[in-house]
């Protein structure tokens, strides 16, 4: 029930106890072997279950609305709709679940996008294997989540400020 639902502190959920909550996360990826991937990484952890899987951008929306996850974990690029256009859409009907944008792409714009449209995580494939469950784990106690360079703008929308230079 929403208003029963709890969080963890901030240490890794493989620290917590067996009677911590349960933490749902839903994926979204086009591509099987991706989805089957991320399940297994992130089953892997304790504390963690994969609620839904989708393999498109209206799946994505059903599953988090349906599931309501504590994550969704979203391919930037799938059918029917990207995963900016998911997050947005996520975040209209859900606003306690904490989104993720997997991509393959290495863009301060897509990122900037991402964010604005309700992302609180932006993570290159290519940096799965090191920052997959740190990101999670950020999303997990409701902090931002982004590696690289990224501009002071961007950074304060990842945190969920608006700077002056914002439209």
């Amino acid at each position: 029930l929403e208003g029963e639902r709890q969080d963890v502190d901030a240490r890794p959920s493989s620290a917590l106890g067996s009677s911590s909550i349960m933490k749902r996360i839903l994926i979204a990826d086009d591509h099987e072997t991706v989805r089957s991937g991320l399940r297994a990484v992130l089953e892997a952890r304790a504390g963690w279950e994969v609620v839904a899987e989708a393999r498109d951008g209206k799946e994505a929306v059903a599953g988090a609305v349906e599931k309501r996850p504590d994550v969704a974990v979203v391919d930037y690029a799938m059918p029917f709709m990207t995963g900016v256009e998911v997050a947005r859409r996520i975040r209209e009907h859900q606003q306690t679940t904490e989104i993720l944008i997997f991509t393959m792409h290495d863009s301060e714009v897509l990122a900037l996008q991402a964010f604005q449209a309700g992302a609180r995580a932006f993570l290159q494939k290519a940096d799965a294997n090191k920052l997959l469950l740190p990101a999670v784990d950020s999303l997990i106690v409701h902090k931002p989540f982004y590696a690289g360079s990224f501009t002071s703008e961007l950074r304060h929308i990842a945190a969920g400020k608006s700077s002056s230079s914002q439209v």
